[in-house]
């Protein structure tokens, strides 16, 4: 029996020959959906934080110094609960990704592109419309040509790709 090595670009994305059969299949497998889920877990923990760290502003201001000041309580919870909103606003099209299940497909000429940020050199790949933002030692696993790549909709990550027909 021959056992499967995988390739530098399904190392570098985290897929495997499953996971590539369910993308064809216009499906997000198993174990790319617990990747989309935990890899962006940070927000709905950095969301409570926030709510937290309003209430124990709130706490200390009013019982532990005895304050209540007119600017700085309304202005506790707005930063409280608004931080807390706009964290589980850009959670959700994470979680709308993983439940719903679906990958779209673009195929077509890749050309590979790298523009310098404010911190840091981003990397990314354009096939057709579509540009795939991701880490350097994935986007040199790309060559330029043909390719039919597997994305989310609404986070539009890279999911998985395969060289297209020439």
């Amino acid at each position: 029996m021959s056992r499967f090595l995988p390739s530098r670009l399904q190392i570098a994305l985290l897929f495997g020959e499953y996971d590539l059969r369910e993308n064809r299949s216009a499906r997000l497998s198993f174990a790319q959906r617990q990747r989309v889920l935990w890899s962006s877990a940070y927000y709905p923990v950095a969301a409570l934080f926030v709510l937290s760290g309003m209430l124990a502003f709130e706490y200390l201001l009013w019982f532990v110094y005895g304050v209540f000041s007119l600017y700085a309580t309304p202005m506790g919870f707005v930063v409280g609960v608004g931080g807390f909103v706009l964290l589980l606003r850009a959670w959700w099209p994470h979680v709308a990704d993983a439940f719903q299940g679906r990958v779209e497909t673009v195929e077509g000429i890749l050309v590979r592109r790298s523009t310098m940020g404010i911190f840091r050199r981003i990397y990314y790949v354009r096939v057709g419309d579509h540009a795939f933002e991701m880490r350097k030692w994935a986007y040199d696993q790309f060559a330029e040509g043909p390719w039919r790549c597997y994305f989310l909709p609404r986070t539009r990550r890279l999911l998985s790709a395969e060289p297209g027909a020439s």
